[in-house]
């Protein structure tokens, strides 16, 4: 016997399941974040380099490198030549336009339900907010721009309700911010903090955010940067 099944149920059960595929790609999305390893000083520092226009001093970073630090004094010289071409290589492989800075940082979160519902970000930062890196004695500070919009993201009743079931004692947050930087200051340093820094300014790609058992609480990505892996 064939059971019969409305067209407003079958309509249902199709909204339900898109909604479930949705959700479900959503989350793995956001839990791919957590297998993308975080930019190293060395490649925010070549990545400046190469926005900049300076010139490296491949001597130098060569001989800060462990492989020619631990090498043989008869093999010193080989091996600076070793590191300076694979310094050479990797300077030329970065694409300025299309490197990502991925950030991995703890935060606080707070659920908020007055005068409006959403989720607050606390990056206990006290004046500009930016993210250092030091490299061969250089210091390079990334900026993500309007990062500031993202202290306050209001939210529905129903996802601030999931959130504040999932979130973490003492809203203590996992977050991994991508920022494409996009605009460097080559001119000069700039002191914060009483410390001298290269600045680099970009956008934010995307911004995931997760509890102390790596659940999703909250993720985001631009839609620019969706095109753009769309069209890879």
């Amino acid at each position: 016997m064939r059971s019969y099944t409305s067209p407003f149920r079958r309509f249902f059960i199709a909204c339900f399941l898109l909604l479930f595929v949705v959700f479900g790609l959503s989350i793995h999305t956001a839990q791919a974040q957590l297998f993308e390893d975080s930019t190293v000083p060395k490649d925010v520092a070549l990545l400046f380099y190469k926005m900049s226009g300076r010139t490296i001093n491949y001597q130098e970073w060569a001989q800060n490198t462990q492989e020619y630090a631990t090498a043989v004094d008869s093999k010193k010289e080989t091996v600076l030549q070793e590191e300076i071409a694979k310094l050479e290589v990797e300077y030329a492989t970065v694409e300025e336009d299309q490197t990502d800075v991925i950030i991995r940082s703890n935060i606080t979160t707070k659920v908020e339900d007055s005068p409006r519902s959403g989720l607050h970000l606390d990056f206990s930062a006290e004046g500009p907010l930016f993210f250092p890196y030091q490299y061969m004695n250089e210091n390079f500070a990334v900026i993500a721009q309007n990062i500031d919009l993202l202290k306050f993201i209001p939210l529905g009743k129903l996802e601030a309700t999931y959130i504040k079931n999932k979130i973490s004692d003492h809203g203590r947050t996992y977050m991994v911010l991508k920022v494409r930087p996009h605009r460097v200051d080559s001119k000069g340093k700039t002191e914060i903090f009483n410390q001298k820094f290269w600045l680099m300014l970009g956008r934010i790609a995307s911004i995931h955010l997760y509890n102390k058992d790596l659940e999703t609480l909250w993720s985001w990505t631009a839609e620019w940067y969706i095109s753009e892996q769309d069209e890879r």
